[in-house]
């Protein structure tokens, strides 16, 4: 599945095999969404810049699973299963935070 975000509707759109756009269905509203990770078993982690956190959501994209706050504009999303770590950029600082993550 790719994703793509779209920032003035406050939301996501998932690309379908038939190559439309299409939005998640049901009350899905992110702050300034900018960049998506799908994780290997599907679940999606969303860099939200207005809100200063990276929201995790479920593998369909429609619920909220969790939040979790950065300590700067979150500019991209990376998580690796293998290592147990969950690798955030932040924008304008050049700083990668990392995160321990249950296994």
């Amino acid at each position: 599945m790719v994703y793509v975000t779209t920032q003035l509707a406050k939301t996501f759109l998932a690309m379908t095999k038939a190559k439309t756009l299409q939005p998640p269905s049901g009350e899905l509203e992110l702050t300034w969404p900018t960049h998506v990770h799908v994780t290997k078993n599907g679940q999606v982690l969303v860099c939200c810049r207005g809100s200063k956190e990276i929201v995790q959501l479920n593998k369909e994209g429609k619920e909220i699973l969790g939040r979790i706050a950065v300590s700067g504009i979150p500019a991209c999303v990376c998580f690796s299963k293998e290592r147990g770590k969950l690798l955030v950029g932040l924008n304008a600082s050049n700083k990668i935070q990392v995160f321990k993550t249950r296994q």
